[in-house]
């Protein structure tokens, strides 16, 4: 009986270490994989890495772009404003100008003639409507012109 169990022995020894042996088979290739797995993504960060420092870049150049396009409008409202400016100065200047026995008698606006019959240019900016003094104030770039009362509208004209 003794030869029986260590050849039962011998057998279970050696079928536990073929079951080891592919085990560790096994684990190498699954380590292999994840070794190939890891590799691969490793090359994906490098990309999106690169990707990255790319789109931080172009968000870089749009960001200055949109700044000094902010800066241009700032200048052309400031020159917009001046040259309305201007243009108050000469007309105030010519109304002082003319004398009073050459003028013309300002007419006085009815509802029905106040958008149709008259040229705006001889209506007084006091009688002038709010939907006019807004297009005015539009035309020489006032600034919140469209949250303004008639009486303010009225001052900022003059």
């Amino acid at each position: 009986m003794a030869t029986k169990s260590k050849t039962a022995t011998s057998t279970k020894s050696k079928r536990s270490k073929k079951s080891a042996d592919t085990e560790l088979d096994i684990a190498r290739a699954t380590i292999k994989k994840l070794k190939s797995t890891i590799a691969g993504l490793e090359k994906n960060v490098g990309k999106l890495e690169k990707k990255t420092s790319g789109l931080k870049a172009e968000a870089k150049k749009l960001r200055a772009s949109a700044s000094s396009a902010a800066k241009k409008t700032k200048k052309v409202k400031k020159a917009n404003e001046a040259k309305a400016s201007k243009q108050a100065d000469v007309e105030g200047a010519a109304k002082v100008t003319v004398p009073a026995e050459t003028a013309a008698p300002a007419p006085v606006e009815t509802a029905s003639t106040a958008d149709s019959a008259l040229p705006l240019e001889t209506v007084p900016i006091a009688e002038r409507t709010v939907a006019q003094l807004r297009a005015a104030a539009r035309e020489q770039g006032i600034p919140g012109y469209s949250r303004m009362r008639k009486d303010e509208l009225v001052a900022a004209l003059s």
